[in-house]
């Protein structure tokens, strides 16, 4: 096979970034509607071959999880508004690619109605950086629940501080219902994970944020019928 290489692959608004372990792949928009989701901005990434994160696919159209969940921005690691992530599709634009320094971000302007999002990712040593900036562009969206969506493929060594939350699906979006088993705790400003990649090395997955902010972790549909997070398989976190 021909050596993996950085590329910006504009013409499918996807690009690829390869140094050190990693392999790094960003979907920051969409061409055309047709068989668009609610993915925009999405990453998958390998570290030394070893699946970190990836694209669940889908399920027949036919399957109320179809549009009740994969196609959702609850199924991708993407910004979440409200519980939802892109809506309409939007091309976006990748305004930063430099492979050398192994960096890129993409922006799209119109994410949801009166909201913006970017996300960059870069790659230093052994470490991926994922900053995710969602601005409110509408005053009247400032009251927005704000979230982010991370599947990784792993077992989360959670915390003493998480405990079960039956009520994890009150008040949100369809897809939430799909979750199962869902523990949450606390944090201020801060939050490390340890998460111990499937036939691989952990991870030491670290959240930064101003303030108090809430981790959610659970199972959830993966390639069906496969789930992620299930005793001690994979651990998505939101």
């Amino acid at each position: 096979m021909p050596e993996v290489a950085s590329r910006h692959l504009a013409a499918s608004r996807f690009a690829l970034l390869k140094q050190g372990p990693w392999q790094v792949f960003f979907h920051y928009g969409q061409i055309n509607r047709s068989h668009s989701q609610a993915e925009a901005l999405n990453w998958s990434a390998t570290l030394d071959g070893i699946d970190v994160a990836h694209d669940p696919g889908t399920v027949g159209y036919g399957s109320p999880l179809s549009n009740g969940y994969y196609r959702r921005g609850l199924c991708h690691n993407v910004p979440l508004i409200d519980g939802e992530g892109q809506m309409p599709w939007k091309p976006g634009a990748l305004t930063t690619f430099d492979a050398e320094r192994a960096v890129m971000t993409g922006d799209q302007p119109d994410y949801r109605p009166g909201a913006s999002a970017r996300r960059t990712l870069r790659i230093e040593g052994d470490d991926l950086i994922d900053e995710v900036v969602v601005t409110c562009t509408d005053p009247h969206r400032a009251d927005a629940r704000l979230g982010l969506a991370l599947h990784l493929q792993g077992r989360a060594i959670l915390p003493a501080a998480f405990t079960p939350t039956a009520d994890f699906a009150v008040s949100r979006t369809e897809p939430f219902r799909h979750w199962l088993d869902v523990r949450s705790a606390t944090f201020e400003n801060h939050a490390e994970i340890e998460v111990e990649l499937s036939g691989g090395p952990r991870l030491l997955v670290r959240f930064s944020t101003p303030g108090r902010f809430i981790l959610h972790q659970g199972s959830s549909p993966d390639f069906p019928p496969a789930r992620r997070g299930v005793r001690t398989g994979v651990g998505p976190m939101a």
